[in-house]
């Protein structure tokens, strides 16, 4: 308009009018490329944080899967070791009786040594079983010996209801 005309030249001429205008363009440059900068520095960083974050979440979830699978392992060696010791044990009484003869052990002992197998009685399977859970960790220790065919199963069944203890 004719008084903004007249403002200006009165002020600075037509040359601050475009020197004003320079500016401002300058400054909506100056503002844009902070936006744009601040959105590049921005997904920039959400990336590589990102990736970050995962590779330590494959990491976590590594090492916790190591660690469980070398707890697992450990547990079933403790178990593998006991159950080793109570066969061994047994085969320790059971061996010995049959070579010195029936003066050095208990009827029960002696009575197990004239059994045939599966119709055996353990002796003293209760104390040993009850310390190789205590060893191992473990919540049973049973005698269940694999049985073929029904008329084996009937048998051991006949013996073990009237040899429970």
């Amino acid at each position: 308009s004719a008084d903004d005309t007249e403002l200006v030249a009165e002020v600075g001429g037509i040359a601050y009018l475009r020197a004003s205008r320079k500016v401002w363009a300058m400054r909506i440059i100056v503002v844009m490329t902070f936006i744009v900068v601040s959105v590049i520095v921005t997904v920039l960083t959400y990336t590589f944080f990102r990736s970050m974050e995962e590779d330590v979440l494959h990491q976590s979830f590594a090492e916790l899967s190591t660690m469980l699978v070398a707890g697992t392992s450990q547990s079933l060696d403790k178990k593998a070791s006991s159950t080793k010791a109570l066969s061994k044990t047994y085969t320790g009484i059971l061996g010995v009786q049959r070579e010195s003869g029936p003066a050095n052990h208990s009827p029960l002992v002696m009575e197990c040594a004239i059994s045939s197998w599966p119709n055996v009685t353990l002796p003293g399977h209760n104390e040993i079983g009850s310390t190789m859970l205590d060893v191992s960790h473990s919540r049973a220790a049973v005698f269940a010996p694999l049985l073929w065919g029904e008329a084996a199963a009937l048998e051991w069944e006949v013996y073990a209801v009237e040899n429970a203890l």
